[in-house]
């Protein structure tokens, strides 16, 4: 009978530590699951960040390609006329580049760091990140086209030689220092992109 007695207990003992294990246990995974919660939306926001700077970074170019269009247009038909094609020619080449960019810019839009899967926000950042590098090989040697279309534009429409040669110095070295900004600002972007993608990881 005593033996009865003290294998109950013990089966009784055993069966209060195996609950308190299962509790254990289970706190453990709610404490972290939570880290984990925690940690995915930090790396999101940081993340975030890197996607906003790069909009940031569009919207600028957008808003500098809408100047631009304006002010060209104005130095080359009322301050400096040159001839209907190289406005026309100029104008659709900003055309076709704030086209592009904007094309682009919606689908950065797309992406919600916060909320999306991270696996679709990464095919969208490849998408656009291929986008923008196709964008690069092509806008490049087209302002490059530009610079030199400019300078036979300049010294065969204006008479006056000093005037045709300030305006072909001057435009060549803003082509230059712009083209070398630009592409400086666009390494960070497409570096920020990277960063993104890098730490999802694709499959």
């Amino acid at each position: 009978m005593e033996c009865n007695n003290v294998n109950a207990g013990n089966v009784s003992h055993d069966h209060d530590e195996f609950e308190e294990m299962k509790t254990q246990v289970s706190l453990l995974r709610r404490k972290l699951d939570s880290e984990r919660m925690v940690n995915d939306k930090l790396m999101r926001r940081v993340m975030k960040e890197k996607v906003s700077s790069v909009n940031t970074y569009i919207t600028k170019v957008i808003v500098c390609g809408l100047l631009a269009i304006v002010l060209l247009n104005f130095d080359f038909t009322v301050l400096f006329p040159l001839s209907v094609t190289f406005l026309v020619f100029t104008n659709l080449m900003m055309v076709c580049a704030l086209s592009y960019t904007i094309w682009n810019k919606i689908l950065l839009g797309s992406v919600n760091m916060m909320e999306d899967n991270l696996l679709d926000v990464c095919h969208k950042l490849v998408r656009f990140k291929q986008r923008e590098m196709r964008y690069l090989y092509i806008g490049a040697p087209a302002v490059l086209l530009w610079l030199v279309y400019l300078i036979y534009e300049v010294n065969t429409s204006i008479e006056d030689p000093d005037v045709a040669y300030s305006l072909s110095f001057s435009g060549t070295i803003g082509g230059v220092i712009g083209l070398v900004i630009g592409i400086y600002m666009f390494r960070k972007m497409i570096k920020n992109v990277n960063d993104v993608v890098e730490h999802i990881g694709l499959p």
